[in-house]
């Protein structure tokens, strides 16, 4: 028999948890609202543009719409930060942004270097 600190701390903690709300109906195979890597909350949408960063493809490094407000056009409050301001500053100081991607140098004429195999 449990404790009436017991009985507490269990309807506590059912009131405290938050369920999980993405859950998958076995029962009618409905996956509606099953969390995915294109749920809205997942996705850098205007549907929610609080929770998701990403954009649905599989390993996105290349698409430059991820991230939410600040990741892109950064804080206020600091000066240069946001994606948008590296894109400025290497573009100005190195030439390299979205349209002009780094690519590795071509070291085939590199004669007596260490090559590796």
């Amino acid at each position: 028999m449990s404790t009436k600190l017991e009985q507490l701390a269990i309807e506590q903690r059912a009131k405290l948890i938050n369920p999980n709300t993405y859950n998958h109906d076995w029962k009618l195979n409905n996956n509606s609202n099953e969390y995915s890597p294109t749920h809205t909350r997942a996705l850098a949408d205007t549907k929610t543009p609080i929770y998701g960063k990403g954009t649905g493809q599989f390993l996105d490094t290349e698409n430059y719409k991820a991230g939410g407000e600040l990741d892109i056009n950064g804080s206020p409050i600091i000066n240069g930060s946001g994606r948008n301001n590296a894109f400025i500053l290497n573009t100005a100081k190195w030439g390299y942004g979205p349209s002009q991607t780094y690519k590795a140098p071509d070291t085939t004429s590199n004669y007596g270097q260490y090559k590796t195999p």
